[in-house]
């Protein structure tokens, strides 16, 4: 009798301690979940900030491509217009006019470089 006694204390025992164990760990599970729902966040926000950050950078860079390409397309129009009704010297050599044209755009692509606004 005493050994059956014995048995359904110790199942009880043994229930009750799985079950502290059990609402231990889904709270601690809920604390990890939190934390990791906070990290989560963090991150995003971290992520909004640097997209932000890449919008500006890219914004001025399609603003000086926008001002480049504009420039590139004078010059090359330019250039056009000159040759349009000139005759080519047989020794090829560029018009005066050509060479301005092509002069000032390496000085314009000089100062790209290193950071210096152009003409």
């Amino acid at each position: 009798m005493i050994g059956w006694r014995l048995c359904v204390g110790l199942a009880g025992f043994a229930l009750f301690g799985a079950l502290v164990f059990a609402v231990f760990y889904l709270q601690g599970a809920a604390t990890r979940a939190e934390r990791k729902a906070h990290d989560l966040q963090e991150a995003s926000e971290r992520a909004d900030r640097m997209q932000k950050a890449l919008d500006k950078v890219s914004g001025a860079y399609e603003a000086l491509k926008a001002e480049n390409d504009s420039a590139r397309d004078t010059r090359t129009n330019t250039i056009r217009e000159i040759y349009h009704n000139v005759q080519v010297d047989p020794g090829c050599a560029p018009p005066p006019a050509v060479v301005s044209v092509l002069d000032n755009a390496i000085a314009d692509a000089n100062a790209g470089i290193v950071g210096k606004p152009s003409k």
